[in-house]
Parts: structure tokens; sequence; C-alpha cells
């Protein structure tokens, strides 16, 4: 017997539960169609995943995670707007097959303060990277 399926919410709700875990409220301009894509990502859920009631609550920790993620980039763009102005020349791009030396690679290249990795906590939260001394 399988459990029943649940829901993970509404957009509504969950933008509600991202600024109440953060203090934030904006999630800035809908220019890259978010609100059209989380509406297709949380009409699948409900239609496709075949959640239980542990998945369903899993999916909504994520997502709502995500837009906190989203609130808080934000904010730090607005915060921060002369990041645009900033060069990014010749990037180095570390890639390959698991288990052949590329985090190895990856981590002698960000050990030079002349190159900055991307580190988890820029990657889940991207912001304009505050100077190095501080982190």
């Amino acid at each position: 017997m399988s459990a029943p399926r649940t829901d993970v919410g509404t957009i509504e709700d969950l933008h509600a539960s991202a600024v109440k875990a953060c203090g934030l409220d904006d999630f800035g301009t809908d220019d890259d169609n978010y609100l059209e894509a989380l509406g297709v990502l949380l009409e699948s859920y409900q239609r496709d995943a075949d959640l239980t009631e542990l998945g369903s609550k899993m999916q909504r920790f994520f997502t709502r995670n995500a837009l906190v993620a989203r609130l808080v980039s934000e904010a730090a763009f607005k915060q921060y707007p002369q990041h645009v102005d900033v060069p990014i020349e010749r990037p180095i791009f570390v890639t390959g097959l698991p288990r052949t030396g590329t985090t190895v690679i990856h981590r002698l290249l960000t050990a030079d303060p002349m190159h900055q990795g991307l580190e988890m906590w820029l990657a889940e939260f991207p912001q304009p990277r505050p100077p190095r001394e501080t982190w």
C-alpha cells in the first residue's frame, strides 16, 4: 500500500515561508521568468512525482531554500551594484571525469591568491564576492 500523494505548496505560501526564514522580501524582477518556471516545477511535483509525505516535505524544504537563496542574492546584488563592472578575464574551468584529480587541481589553483574558485557557499547563495581577506 503506497502512501497518499501530498502537496509541496503554492508559489504564494512558499514565498511567505522563504520571507519568514530570512527576513528579506524582495525576490527581484521576473525578467528570468522564474515564477513561470516555479509554477511548472510545483505542477510537476503534483502531477508526476508521486511524492510520499516525506518526499513532499523534503521538496518543499529544497524549494523554499532555493527561494531564500534568491532573496539573499537579490539583496546582495542591490547592496553592491558595482559588481557588474568587475571584469572577469581569462577564466579557468576545471572539468573531468570522477576520480581523475579534478578536485586536487581545483584546490591547487585556488591556493594561489591570484585565483578564486567557486566556493560552495557562493554557489548556493550567488552574490558579489566579498574581499578574500574577509572570509
